[in-house]
Order: C-alpha cells, then sequence, then structure tokens
C-alpha cells in the first residue's frame, strides 16, 4: 500500500491514522510502511486487487491485529492502549463475508447485535427503514436475497451511529438499487460528520463516491 501525505490537516479533525504501519505475517508483508490519516466527514477509497493488504489496513484499524513496526491511532488514542480498545465502539464494520444466521429474522438479528454492541434495541426499527428492508422485519433472514442480506449486515454497521466506518467490499453481488441507497447512506454519514473508509478491488466502483481514492 502507498503512503499518503498528510501535511497541512488539522490534528483535531483526524479520526484514523496510520504512523508509518508495517505488518508482517511471518516473512510476508501484508503492508508496508502505511502513512494514512482519515479525517472527519470524508469519505476515502481503497482500491487494490486482492491481497494488496485493504482487510489488513480495516483489520489494524479494528484493533484485530497489532502493528509489526509503527502506530494506529483511533480518535486520538492508540489502538492498542486501554483508551483505544474503549474506542472500539466508535467504529461500525461491514466485513466483505457477513455471517447471519438464517432462523432469525431480520429484527431479531439486529437485536441481537445491538446487545452486543450495548446498543438500545429502540434505534432497530428505524434502522432497517433506513435500509429498505422494514417490510421484511419479521421474515427469516434465510429467505432474504444477498441484496437483502447486505442492507441488514449494513443496518448492524449502523449500529449506535459510529463515528468511523469500516466496509470491506460493501457492494459486491448488490443490483443497482442496492448500490444506490449504500452511497446515499454513505453520503449521510459524511454529512453528519463520520469517517467512511471503503475498501472494494473495483476502482471504477469508487468514481463519483470517494472524496479521495488511494489506489495500490
Amino acid at each position: 500500500m502507498p503512503s499518503e501525505n498528510t501535511k497541512g490537516t488539522t490534528m483535531t479533525t483526524h479520526h484514523v491514522e496510520l504512523r508509518n504501519v508495517t505488518k508482517r505475517f511471518g516473512a510476508q508483508k501484508a503492508v508496508n510502511q502505511v502513512d494514512l490519516v482519515l479525517k472527519a466527514g470524508e469519505s476515502v477509497g481503497l482500491a487494490g486487487y486482492n491481497g494488496a493488504g485493504k482487510s489488513t489496513i480495516m483489520k489494524l484499524i479494528l484493533g484485530l491485529i497489532t502493528p509489526t513496526e509503527g502506530e494506529v491511532m483511533l480518535l486520538g488514542e492508540r489502538t492498542g492502549s486501554k483508551a483505544g480498545a474503549r474506542l472500539r465502539s466508535q467504529i461500525g464494520y461491514l466485513p466483505e463475508t457477513v455471517a447471519l444466521h438464517p432462523s432469525l429474522t431480520g429484527i431479531e438479528t439486529l437485536d441481537f447485535y445491538a446487545k452486543l454492541k450495548k446498543q438500545p434495541l429502540t434505534q432497530n426499527r428505524g434502522l432497517l427503514e433506513r435500509v429498505g428492508i422494514s417490510q421484511a422485519a419479521h421474515r427469516r433472514v434465510g429467505t432474504y436475497s444477498k441484496g437483502m442480506r447486505q442492507r441488514l449486515a449494513l443496518a448492524q454497521a449502523l449500529l449506535g451511529e459510529p463515528k468511523v466506518l469500516l466496509f470491506d467490499e460493501p457492494t459486491t453481488g448488490l443490483d443497482p438499487a442496492s448500490r444506490q441507497m449504500f452511497y446515499e447512506v454513505v453520503r449521510e454519514l459524511n454529512g453528519r460528520g463520520a469517517t467512511v473508509l471503503l475498501s472494494t478491488h473495483a476502482l471504477a466502483e469508487l468514481d463519483g463516491h470517494a472524496d479521495r481514492i488511494i489506489v495500490d
């Protein structure tokens, strides 16, 4: 992954910062000396081939893995610190592959994730409406189409109005209407000051939908 020049940015607006980050798995370097700043209210596209390190960067921001060298800052705190761990609740994450229990209904699925994240259940109906599947709230997820499952997965990422959202290949397999809905949500998130990182192997997908695009 390339480095990014961060001169001229304002420290108080930084939601995420990677400082000279390298991550090795054995002898393999997944990412090498990455410098990256994600500011409040912007959407940034991370484009590159499969295996370029995009998912690794997201896992580093989430604190699921630690850097071999360098440091990762989340909302002004190092991710490996106690304060950084507490701030993970400010991250909404939509992984490339989402495991949703087929026997649960849509609303039961959101209730489950809300309890995990210690969020009130009262917001869940509104989230299903926001992603356009409120009419299927009481249907089992096993009967959902791929697009509906992806919309439900997006709803769980929005729980608690996080300040940072990480979307890994979020529109793969979606129909045009679902894609349009997704990017409308991204614009809403940016409008309230949230930072969105979009990872994709399809560069054209990001055209017109990201403030900046970083290409490997």
